[in-house]
């Protein structure tokens, strides 16, 4: 049934090609979105539509928006926020309050997620005032629902309750049982985290409710796995083993379903293991041990979830010789993550050799043939020249091998700067891989999994992008700006956290469109990072600004750590000198803009130069 809906999907977004954006269109879009069954034919279709050159500035707008809320759903907020606010631009300018309101709600919940809490309120208070100017009640509730959130990610959960109790009597009105599905579960999370474990449950079975009336099995098991977890909670307060057998009856129920998604954690077979652990039910729980190892295909971050619970309670329950076998497995799966890790690091650096290679063996056949081409010319005019123009062939000879010479002083001085270039790519090296690993297994000791593996996994991803990138001439603004996020995030796991960091594009920047060599700026913020912000104890702050002016892109690199007064002049040459080669290779003279100075106005220094798009 799913791969027969794969395939419906799959020919709708088909059949839409080659058409301009009617409102059904985005309707239909947009609820694909909306409900996470969005793939890279929905994507592709929306990049389709963007090249119509029928297209009026409000299909444009519209498809700014559905991209937005596409990257929105994917967790990319850079992308979505530059997005967001193209789209918004026009609808301000056409006085269309209720669009405006709704790309500013999306503003807010991204805003709210990366804990900028300010800026969250004043796109949400915008959407407010347009509501109550166009009496529109289904834009009324979602605005309560985006200021529950908000107040959830405050750690505000008494007020979150509140709001959202009251966005029920809406949804009830407009008979909408997705709507109602997620706000009952979000208020049995929040009763939950307050301890309130019956209204959590009752909560989560009205969520169950609406799940089965729209018979989303993935829903209805989640909902089935929540209501065990309460249940679980009070069975670890009281002791009681009537709630124990209710946790056990929902986390079997759960269990089953989850089994029709086996690429998917089934977490209620965990459960069930803590279940019958915490019960002392050591044969029980082992029984679900295997099932959930067989139901991970052998993932080693699974396994790992696997073994620190069964390590937990062996501890708890003072079984010395299982505590020594689970350890012995959980350092066994945590090598095996971090041999992933230096493996896909390996293959990374034996791929980039293979490359440079490859440029070298043909730089080679294409001298071979230079050379030969020069000779068969000598030859022909040997044959067809007289003896009284020896003097001439000698001058010619000669300026030939002038020019000859020249051509390999300057391929030579070409194959240097590709070198530079290479090895400007490698910026992953050992010292930087170590502290950041190192920072991860503090995590470790932190007892502190969930933030563990979105460490590795962030890591994993950033190593996965200079692997993907590196090989490449030129890649878009856009992929270059989010390999960039992902490095300063890493950087900011590797230092605590104690730097924050900004990174603005001028609204006429098309960073889809926008070509540029691969991580030009990456050395940049590493320089400003090691060298600067790295030297301070707290409140740093780094800037990457681009703009755009005359089919010229400008950067700038700033920040506020100790200036340049603090770099010494060799590590000021290296830092550049790599970037002015890159660009001096590129013939349009851009080399000449690179500059660093100190900030006018306070501490810090800033690296600018700008690059010609071609």
């Amino acid at each position: 049934m799913r791969i027969f809906l794969t395939v419906l999907q799959m020919c709708f977004v088909l059949s839409l090609s080659g058409q301009t954006l009617s409102d059904s269109q985005f309707d239909t879009l947009n609820d694909l979105i909306r409900k996470g069954s969005a793939d890279g034919t929905v994507v592709h279709k929306i990049d389709s539509l963007f090249k119509n050159n029928e297209n009026t500035e409000r299909d444009k707008a519209r498809l700014y928006y559905l991209k937005a809320i596409y990257y929105a759903d994917i967790e990319n907020s850079h992308e979505a926020i530059i997005l967001f606010k193209k789209s918004l631009n026009y609808f301000i300018k056409e006085g269309d309050l209720t669009f405006e309101a709704r790309i500013r709600l999306g503003l807010s919940r991204i805003y709210a997620d990366d804990n900028l809490f300010v800026e969250s309120c004043t796109e949400l208070f915008k959407a407010r005032k347009n509501a109550i100017e166009v009496d529109d009640k289904v834009l009324t509730a979602k605005i309560i629902e985006s200021l529950a959130h908000l107040y959830y990610k405050k750690g505000d959960l008494t007020h979150a309750l509140i709001e959202l109790e009251k966005i029920i009597p809406y949804y009830v009105e407009f008979d909408d049982s997705v709507k109602l599905s997620r706000v009952c579960n979000n208020l049995a999370v929040l009763y939950k985290n307050q301890g309130a474990y019956q209204k959590a449950i009752a909560y989560n079975v009205r969520s169950l409710e609406y799940g089965i009336s729209y018979s989303n099995k993935w829903e209805i098991s989640q909902s089935y796995n929540n209501i065990g977890t309460n249940y679980l909670n009070m069975f670890l307060e009281t002791d009681s083993l009537y709630y124990a057998d209710i946790a056990i009856w929902y986390y079997n129920k759960s269990a089953k379903l989850k089994k029709l998604y086996p690429h998917k954690w089934n977490n209620a077979l965990a459960n069930l293991e803590e279940v019958y652990n915490a019960m002392g039910e050591g044969d029980l729980a082992v029984k679900y041990d295997k099932e959930l190892i067989k139901h991970t295909y052998n993932s080693p971050k699974y396994m790992k979830v696997i073994y620190e619970k069964s390590l937990k309670y062996a501890i708890q329950n003072k079984q010395t010789k299982k505590a020594l076998m689970y350890y012995s497995k959980l350092d066994s799966v945590e090598n095996i993550l971090k041999e992933k890790i230096s493996y896909d690091f390996e293959q990374m650096l034996n791929t980039q050799d293979q490359l440079f290679k490859s440029e070298r063996e043909k730089e080679k056949i294409k001298q071979e043939e230079e050379e030969k081409r020069l000779e068969a010319e000598r030859e022909f005019e040997r044959i067809i020249l007289t003896l009284t123009a020896v003097t001439v062939i000698v001058v010619i000879l000669f300026l030939l091998f002038l020019l000859y010479y020249k051509n390999i002083q300057h391929k030579n001085e070409q194959e240097r700067t590709q070198l530079k270039n290479t090895i400007l790519r490698n910026q992953m090296n050992p010292h930087f891989i170590f502290n950041v690993l190192t920072a991860i297994q503090n995590t470790l000791f932190d007892n502190d999994p969930l933030t563990t593996s979105s460490y590795i996994s962030r890591f994993s991803k950033l190593i996965r992008q200079n692997f993907d990138l590196t090989h490449k001439e030129k890649i878009t603004l856009s992929e270059d700006l989010s390999a960039l996020t992902n490095y300063i995030e890493t950087q900011r796991i590797r230092f605590g956290h104690k730097f924050n960091y900004r990174i603005s594009v001028e609204e006429q920047v098309d960073l889809e469109y926008s070509e540029i060599p691969p991580m030009m700026l990456q050395p940049l913020c590493e320089n400003a990072i090691e060298h600067g912000l790295r030297k301070i104890k707290k409140d740093g702050f780094l800037e990457v600004k681009v703009t755009k002016n005359e089919g010229k892109l400008y950067f700038e690199v700033i920040d506020n750590g100790i200036g340049l007064q603090g770099v010494s002049d060799d590590k000021k040459e290296h830092s550049l000198s790599v970037l002015k080669a890159r660009l001096a290779i590129m013939g349009n003279g851009d080399e000449h803009t690179l500059s660093i100075n100190n900030r006018d106005d306070s501490t810090g220094a800033v690296v600018s130069f700008s690059l010609t798009l071609n």
